[in-house]
């Protein structure tokens, strides 16, 4: 259940993102925003591993007064990168189509490797 939460995350707020991004269009150099996509994909891929290795829960930040920063995960940065990579419309939509698809497939992987860890 929590894989297909961590994904329903990131699909919606990739597609927000998306709308966004093509509402407001980017004043940004193209290289930058795919440089800023990179970069958040790779900490948001770290931070995967981290969250399915410590068995965190979805939201796990936990603070006073964040005003809501408690819902970043590795799904909430991964579909920022989506905003990044967004340069066109397709861009947005093939970027959040293999994103998801990587991190569903590395939440398997991740949890399967987990699950056999633990049982030794």
């Amino acid at each position: 259940m929590d894989t297909k939460k961590r994904i329903a995350y990131l699909l919606v707020v990739g597609i927000v993102l998306i709308f966004v991004r093509n509402r407001l269009g980017s004043y940004m150099p193209q290289f930058a925003s795919l440089g800023i996509a990179i970069i958040l994909t790779i900490v948001s891929i770290g931070l995967l591993i981290v969250e399915k290795r410590l068995d965190l829960p979805f939201f796990y930040g936990y603070a006073r007064h964040w005003d809501g920063g408690y819902l970043i995960n590795s799904a909430f940065l991964l579909g920022l990168a989506t905003f990044f990579y967004a340069v066109t419309m397709t861009y947005g939509v093939i970027a959040l189509v293999l994103e998801t698809a990587i991190y569903l497939l590395l939440c398997e992987v991740i949890k399967t490797h987990v699950t056999d860890s633990a049982k030794q």
